[in-house]
Formats: structure tokens, sequence, C-alpha cells
């Protein structure tokens, strides 16, 4: 494939309609939670990226049977699910039952195997198979062969993973791509090592654990470098072993909601229950509303706990009590050797298996849910349509959603965007009773503005669009976590934008960007980063000249169609190579 595109569009001529893909977001939940399910299910989704292909393999090497029929996901879940697990959801289980681990391989009728004549889809490694590091008797402390598995690039896959691994006490190395392994992973490798799974990362040679260490206090430091890490080389690896108990986890709620919903799928799962304490302010917090969402759609239990003066304690399900924290009224300042103040819990009861109830279809047997349309992905061609004569129009989205980035018509329309949502259209309805409106955005006088990046991290890069667009100053703040994205977003997003023409710099901790209406053009480098790949296309809306995007297949981590629809809008179709290249498989 080419990995390189020029776009010259006429903002004139620009515009039309678009369908929504689903959900990321949502499509990465509900593969995790049907393949842990207690009976098989399908999901509808009808779009794939390669982070969500990342979901399944991963899912798949555990042993769940994923399979796409059209639209549909058919999942089977994963089998090494001790007996005691698979009584009925929410239902005691008796000290015979649980004498041996919930989830332990052990004691399961169905335990993965390498042996081809399990008929599983487990990628169980042969020590050849090894890289040389994983030979280590310390990497093999449960005298079984570590699972195998590839996450790609996706860190909503990784991080979503390892806790699972952990509480199915699954060894395994984790074959990572891009910069993912040198992303964080504290605080939550340290819980998960106090609570009984260790998690080693193996950066290539030429990169050293040093790179990782060094990000991991960068961040937790809050002291930023103008330096950027240069992007991972493969292989990178993860490597997890030991088996991961309930209890209680405190994990910072600055740093990334993905640490918290991997705890959230996966503890309900333990033998024990758990209490998940959330210090500091919660970002990102619609994402941890999603999982919520998706957890509830399952028949998870989780009880969240509001913050206050009073001692708050709760009950084990075995009748025990396990934990007592006290929620002060005001967060510590971390003098005096105090630590910073739990702003919110969950609790969540152990011994629970997933079990999706509601179907949308009564003529299926099977239980089904629905990815719902991409927020996230839907704002660039919103952001497209702020910059066009004749407005795009993006169809499949929610607007009662969960998903924080459903704010972008607040911004646009701050921005001064013209925004129309228009009656619902049958066809697009998820049941008979839910019909989905559309959402149009069309071109009006834009002024900048101030905006706080806290919740909504992922629109930045397309909003910095609509800010070199607007006439005067736009500041975004609260950027710290667009650091450790696909590329440090900042970094990627000024050099995206003075690449073009456009003018962008950071300052006292913000992103600011003075907009001028129109850019010169020029070439933009991916970074291998989806979303900059993606905001290079709609700034060529306001360029003068062609912008040349490179590395402009980056764009397949998340929407792969993307340069088929956006040379739709421009009323134009891509030649016969470019098209095969770029179409969505799916479509």
């Amino acid at each position: 494939m080419d990995n390189r595109i020029t776009l010259h569009p006429d903002a004139a001529r620009f515009g039309g309609t678009v369908p929504a893909i689903a959900s990321k977001s949502y499509a990465h939940r509900l593969l995790f939670l049907a393949s842990m399910s207690s009976e098989p299910c399908r999901i509808i989704c009808s779009t794939t990226s390669k982070d969500i292909e990342a979901t399944i393999r991963c899912m798949t090497a555990l042993s769940a049977d994923i399979r796409r029929e059209g639209d549909t996901l058919f999942v089977t879940p994963i089998s090494n699910f001790g007996a005691a697990q698979t009584a009925a959801l929410g239902s005691a289980v008796s000290s015979a039952a649980s004498g041996n681990a919930m989830l332990s391989s052990a004691s399961a009728g169905n335990a993965v195997s390498s042996d081809a004549s399990a008929g599983s889809a487990a990628q169980t490694a042969s020590e050849n198979d090894l890289p040389d590091f994983c030979q280590d008797p310390a990497h093999k402390e449960n005298n079984t062969q570590p699972v195998r598995m590839d996450a790609g690039e996706s860190g909503s896959t990784l991080r979503f993973l390892l806790p699972l691994l952990g509480v199915l006490g699954r060894d395994a190395v984790i074959e990572t791509g891009g910069r993912l392994a040198s992303r964080p992973l504290s605080p939550l490798k340290e819980e998960m090592l106090r609570h009984g799974t260790k998690i080693t990362v193996h950066l290539s040679a030429d990169q050293g654990i040093e790179t990782l260490q060094r990000a991991d206090q960068r961040y937790a430091d809050r002291k930023h470098a103008d330096q950027q890490d240069a992007p991972m080389q493969n292989p990178d690896y993860i490597l997890t072993s030991g088996r991961l108990t309930g209890g209680t986890y405190t994990i910072a709620g600055n740093i990334s909601s993905q640490y918290i919903t991997g705890l959230l799928m996966a503890l309900p799962l333990a033998e024990e229950d758990s209490l998940l304490q959330i210090t500091g302010k919660l970002e990102s917090k619609p994402y941890v509303d999603i999982t919520l969402a998706c957890l509830k759609e399952f028949g998870i239990r989780i009880d969240p706990i509001t913050p206050g003066p009073a001692a708050a304690s709760f009950v084990s399900n075995s009748g025990d009590q396990i934990t007592e924290t006290r929620f002060p009224a005001e967060a510590s300042d971390g003098t005096a050797g105090e630590k910073e103040a739990v702003t919110l819990a969950f609790r969540i009861p152990g011994r629970q298996r997933p079990a999706l109830r509601k179907s949308p279809d009564a003529a299926c047997t099977l239980p089904s849910c629905r990815v719902e349309g991409d927020w996230s992905n839907a704002a660039f061609f919103l952001v497209a349509g702020a910059l066009s004569e004749q407005g795009v129009t993006v169809t499949g989205l929610r607007p009662d959603s969960c998903q924080g980035d459903k704010q972008i018509l607040e911004v646009l329309q701050r921005f001064g965007a013209k925004v129309r949502i228009t009656p619902a259209d049958p066809s697009l309805s998820v049941t008979e009773s839910d019909p989905l409106p559309s959402v149009t955005i069309k071109k009006a006088s834009m002024r900048g503005l101030e905006i706080d990046a806290a919740d909504i991290p992922d629109l930045v890069p397309v909003l910095s669009a609509a800010a070199a667009a607007a006439e005067g100053t736009t500041v975004f703040r609260n950027i710290e976590r667009l650091r450790i994205k696909e590329s440090d977003r900042v970094a990627t997003v000024i050099d995206c934008l003075t690449s073009l023409g456009a003018c962008a710099r950071e300052e006292n901790g913000c992103l600011i960007i003075d907009g001028q209406g129109r850019i010169s053009g020029g070439t933009a480098d991916s970074h291998n980063d989806h979303r900059i790949a993606m905001t290079a296309a709609v700034l060529s809306l306001i360029a003068e000249g062609p912008v040349t995007i490179t590395g402009a297949s980056a764009v397949e981590k998340s929407y792969p169609g993307f340069y088929t629809d956006f040379r739709r809008l421009m009323q134009e179709e891509l030649p016969g190579a470019a098209a095969a290249s770029y179409s969505d498989p799916l479509s």
C-alpha cells in the first residue's frame, strides 16, 4: 500500500452524508464481556479496524471463538473457567466449590491446551517459539507455557487484557507494535503486583527498558520534557505471570481511564470481592461511564460509593467485612505524609460472570447487543462540515450516548458553526422504539475560544483544525494526557499544523493555536497516529495548496475507510488502486 496520499479538495463542493462507523470504545468492551460470558451471543458491529481486530485476536488466543457474518460477530466465550464460575449468575459459591481457585485452568475440565485436539484457538507458545528472555524460569512459575498473543498498537486491548489475564491466572507473552509498549503502565502494574500478577516489559534492544521507566516516571511526576520518545521498533513484548486476587485497588483518576475499565471488567470474575478506589479527579470519566453501561448490559453488578466525610464499609458476598475506607470531603494536598484523597470508589462483588440478557432482535435465539456509532471518528467529518459551504451530515449517532466525544457538537457551536439535528430515520434505528437522528454541521463565521481537554483528549487533534480555521486564538487546557497516546499529541498536533502553514505552539502547559482562516498546505507526517493523519485531511479544506499526508495508512488503526469516505464527500472517487487500498473491508 502506498503510505502517502495527497488531497486538495474544493471546500465549496465538499459535502454530503456519511454514516458513522461502529464505536471502537464500545466494540472493545462488548467483545471482552462477550468473551467472558456464560453463553454464546452475537454483537452487531457494522465496521472493523486494526484495534478491534487486535481485541478479537487476543480473545481468540484465550480460546474464544469469534466469527463474522456480515455486520454481526458471533462470539462463543473462552473455555477456561472453573466449575464454580459457571454457577448461576450472582449465586453464592459453597466453601467446597471455592476450595480451588475460581478461574484456575487446572480445575477446569476444558482448560486451554496447546494440544490441537482441544479444539481451542489459543496460541499457546512452545519454548522454541518464545523470545530468549522468556526462557527464564521466573516467567514459567505455574509450570505451563504462556499463551502468546498480539495486541498490535491498541492501548485499550492491552490495558483491558492485563487484568483479565491476571484473574484467569494465565501467563502470557503479548507482542505490541508502535510505541504501545513504551506508554506508561503505572500505577496499574504496581497494583496488579500487590495482588499477585507480575507485569514485565521488554522493549527492543535499541531502546532499552529505560525508555519505559522514563515515560512512567515523567508522567508520575507531571514533568513533561520537550523531547519526544522515538517510536518503538518491533518486536516489543509484555509478559504477565501469576493470579490476580480481589481486594482493595487504588488508581489515580488522572492518568488513564483504561486502567479503571480493565479492573472493572476483570475483578467481577475474581473469587474475592473488591474495592476499586479512585484518587484525585477522574478525567475521561465518559469512558468509565461507557464501561459501566456495558457491564450493566451484561448483568454485572458494580456499586459506586459516593465520597463523603463518613467512613464507608461493605460486606463481601461471603458475609465477611473486607475493608473500611474513609472518604474525605476535600482532597488532601499530600502534605504531612497524607495520601491523596479517594474521590470515588466502586464496590465489585466477586464470583460474577457476564450474561447478556437483552436482544434487539426477538427473532434471533442468541442474546444480542449492538455497537453504537462512533462520535470520536464522526468528529472528523463534523469538523469538516464546519469548514465547507455545503456542510456534512453524519447518520447513526446517539445524542444520548455515554461517549464523551459527543461534546463535539457543543464545542463546534461555541466556535460558531451551524449545527442541526434532524428527526430520526427509522431505517437506522437500533430498535423500532429507538430511532437515531442525523447531525449536520455547516460553515459559519468561527472565532477562537478556550477548551478544557480533560474529558475529551481524543478530540484535540481534530478541534485543532477547527481552531486553525477560526479567527483569533484558541487555547486548549488540561492537555497532559495527550502525550501518552499513539504519539505525543501535543508535539505532533503542533508539527502537523505548522507543517501546513498554521500557527500553533505550546505555552504554560497549554496548546495555543492562532487561527487565520486559511493555511498554505504542504506535507504533514502522521507520526503513525491515526488521529493526526485524519486531522491533516480535514486541514486540507482550508489549504491554499495540496496537502500530502505521509504515513497515511495510520488511519487503519480506527477507520480503514476514512479516505474513501473523505474523497466521496469531495465529489470524486479514488483511482482504482488507491480505492482498493483504502476501502473499508466491510463495506
